[in-house]
């Protein structure tokens, strides 16, 4: 049996630098993934004591890394991800994962996949969207060129 080998290229962050906070990380949920801030809360209405900040923090965290996208993905990365999606018009940047790495990333297209936003962003541009969600995190990551490799 041979092995596969492939790679995705892009521009973003390394998961590895998302290290918020669980206050943080909820508090960002909140912001900007509203639908799934209320699902954490209901659940944790169901399987926490609310009135224990402690039990209430440990069962954020443990829904954080466990948040399935429909696509297998979990954790605060794909959360991450999500939040710039549906709060930037134009701007699609996909989480990929594969064997302890993984990126947040706008990855390399064909001009005719990208939408005119994209077409018209300098780096600078596009490094700036990636600081906006990480400036609300109150956290510090290098923004640039990543890959993702994968084998199968």
């Amino acid at each position: 049996m041979s092995m596969n080998y492939w790679s995705v290229d892009g521009f973003g962050v390394n998961e590895e630098d998302l290290t918020p906070t669980i206050d943080a990380q909820i508090s960002f949920i909140k912001k900007y993934l509203p639908d799934q801030y209320e699902e954490m809360q209901e659940n944790a209405n169901d399987n926490c004591d609310m009135n224990n900040t402690s039990d209430y923090l440990d069962y954020c965290r443990d829904w954080i890394e466990n948040f399935d996208d429909g696509n297998c993905d979990t954790g605060f990365g794909v959360l991450f991800t999500m939040a710039i999606r549906d709060n930037e018009e134009g701007f699609d940047p996909e989480y990929y994962y594969d064997d302890g790495c993984g990126a947040i990333i706008y990855p390399d297209r064909q001009p005719w996949d990208m939408s005119e936003r994209v077409k018209a962003m300098s780096k600078d541009d596009m490094a700036a969207v990636f600081q906006k969600y990480l400036d609300d995190l109150g956290i510090k990551a290098t923004i640039g060129r990543q890959t993702v490799e994968f084998f199968g």
